[in-house]
Order: structure tokens, then C-alpha cells, then sequence
């Protein structure tokens, strides 16, 4: 993906967030719910291992709800934050298979671990498309 086709993701995720996450709105969704909900259905459809899916909820603490990505600063800071005790290969290995179940989604292809997290974008988009006046 480009630069342009990252912020233009990023800027599509903050607006809908911003209309439909804001408390005062008449439409007012709890995204952290339903994207758990949705979570955990994913899981259980998939073969995704105890130890990917518990990596996931550990990234749901680098999750910018805003923007649907997650950006992890190093395995050091995932670890410190999460207290996992995985080592950067099995930390890797589980955020790769992630990417393969459909659960996250890589922004580029450097050496940053930063993702998109479509299951709440997803959400956004359904939400945000149902409120529609037509």
C-alpha cells in the first residue's frame, strides 16, 4: 500500500468513528464490544491457536480505535505492556498467523509492527452505512 492509501484508511476509519462512537450522537455504537464479540466468533471459527489469539488480546492495548490500526513499538514494549513471556520469534510467528487468519492486516512491508485491524473497520463501515438516510 501506498502513503496516500494509508492516510486515506486511516482519515475513512476517524470519521466514522467520530460519528458513530460519540456519546452525544443519536446513533451510538460500543465498538470495543462488538469488535470483542466479533473477536472471539472469528476465533472459534478459525484454527487459530490459544497463544495467537491470546497475542491479539495483548495488541488490543496498542489498538488506535480511532484510526482501526495497531502499532506495537518493539516485541520489548509488547512484552512489557502484557507481561507475555513469548520470545520475538514466537511473538512473530503469532502475529504472522494472525495476518493469515484475517485478524490483522500489515501496513507495509518494513520492519514496523504496525496493522490494520479490519474486524473493527469492518464494523464501522456496516454501522455507518445502516445509518444512512436515504
Amino acid at each position: 500500500m501506498t502513503d496516500a492509501e494509508i492516510a486515506e484508511y486511516k482519515e475513512t476509519s476517524k470519521i466514522m468513528f467520530d460519528d458513530l462512537c460519540n456519546p452525544e450522537s443519536l446513533v451510538h455504537i460500543n465498538l470495543y464490544n462488538l469488535t470483542f464479540n466479533e473477536l472471539v466468533h472469528r476465533f472459534l471459527s478459525t484454527k487459530a491457536s490459544k497463544t495467537d489469539f491470546s497475542v491479539l488480546i495483548g495488541a488490543l492495548e496498542f489498538w488506535d480505535r480511532e484510526t482501526s490500526t495497531i502499532h506495537i513499538e518493539s516485541y520489548s514494549y509488547y512484552r512489557s505492556i502484557t507481561e507475555s513471556t513469548l520470545a520475538n520469534a514466537n511473538l512473530s510467528r503469532a502475529l504472522k498467523n494472525l495476518e493469515e487468519y484475517g485478524f490483522i492486516k500489515k501496513v507495509s512491508n518494513h520492519n514496523n509492527l504496525e496493522y490494520f485491524f479490519d474486524i473493527p473497520f469492518s464494523i464501522l463501515q456496516s454501522e455507518f452505512g445502516a445509518n444512512v438516510i436515504k
